[in-house]
């Protein structure tokens, strides 16, 4: 009974530790971002003057993913979906934009929503 007890303790107790440890050593992906995101000055973007998703330029596929360096930008990216101007899907709402929190505990919080179909960032 008490052999039966300290395995199952063991179980329950290695499983975190072997998720944390897989979770903090497992490399991160390649990064694949393209260079024009991080050239130029991304404050100047009208976010009112959004592209027209007429399909007319890239596709989201076309594009690679992009990955925060280093966990953290030292200044503003621009948006990763930028050129491209593929449709939204049917029925899905066009929160492109700069978004800034007004009220509430994070007063201030700014963040960008890019989105295209199948895609957001």
């Amino acid at each position: 009974m008490l052999q039966k007890l300290l395995i199952t303790l063991s179980i329950l107790v290695a499983i975190p530790i072997l998720l944390f440890l897989v979770l903090v050593f497992y490399p991160r992906p390649v990064d694949e971002t393209p260079a024009w995101v991080f050239e130029g000055d991304a404050a100047t973007i009208d976010y009112c003057d959004l592209p027209v998703l007429d399909g007319s330029g890239l596709m989201a596929a076309d594009i690679p993913q992009g990955h925060t360096p280093n966990c953290g930008w030292t200044k503003f990216p621009q948006p990763i979906l930028k050129y491209c101007t593929e449709p939204l899907s049917e029925g899905a709402a066009d929160q492109r934009g700069l978004w800034q929190q007004v009220e509430g505990g994070r007063m201030g919080h700014i963040e960008r929503v890019e989105s295209s179909s199948p895609r957001a960032a």
